[in-house]
């Protein structure tokens, strides 16, 4: 590499070296007690973001209207055509992503589900209501300018 005098191979070769890493370091909880295997890091991690979280109570919060009572929607469309250019920004990769949903496998059906999704949208945002499996995430915490190992 270094007789080749190609800087960008190299910075590639850098890049490729330290751009993957696969585990989590040795953690802390806040009482001083350091997860080392993979399930105690999960347990450390549960506890302190479930700290951070609280329990729906089933009650809607009261949101003030911020328009005037002459304005609101009627309706919401959805349309096939919306979504063949949805799925046309979707990556054409064959392995699943944290939903286990192959876009691969998505953008090839979707001229078959387009129309039956759309009414299913369109019902969901009548209701006002969401099938609670679409409404959960995967969050990813960001560690920013701080010691990675306390939690």
């Amino acid at each position: 590499m270094i007789e080749a005098s190609d800087s960008g191979t190299f910075y590639k070769y850098i890049n490729r070296r330290l751009g993957k890493k696969h585990d989590i370091g040795v953690i802390r909880s806040e009482n001083g007690v350091h997860s080392v295997t993979n399930s105690s890091k999960a347990e450390t991690l549960n506890s302190y973001f479930s700290l951070a979280n609280t329990r729906d109570d089933g009650n809607d919060p009261v949101f003030q209207r911020r328009v005037p009572d002459d304005v609101n929607i009627a309706a919401v469309y959805f349309t096939p055509e919306t979504l063949f250019k949805i799925g046309k920004k979707l990556k054409s990769k064959t392995s699943s992503d944290s939903d286990a949903c192959c876009y691969y496998l998505l953008k090839q059906i979707l001229p078959a589900i387009a129309s039956p999704l759309c009414l299913m949208y369109e019902s969901f945002v009548s209701v006002g209501k969401m099938p609670d499996g679409w409404i959960t995430a995967v969050i990813t915490p960001v560690l920013k300018r701080c010691i990675n190992s306390v939690v």
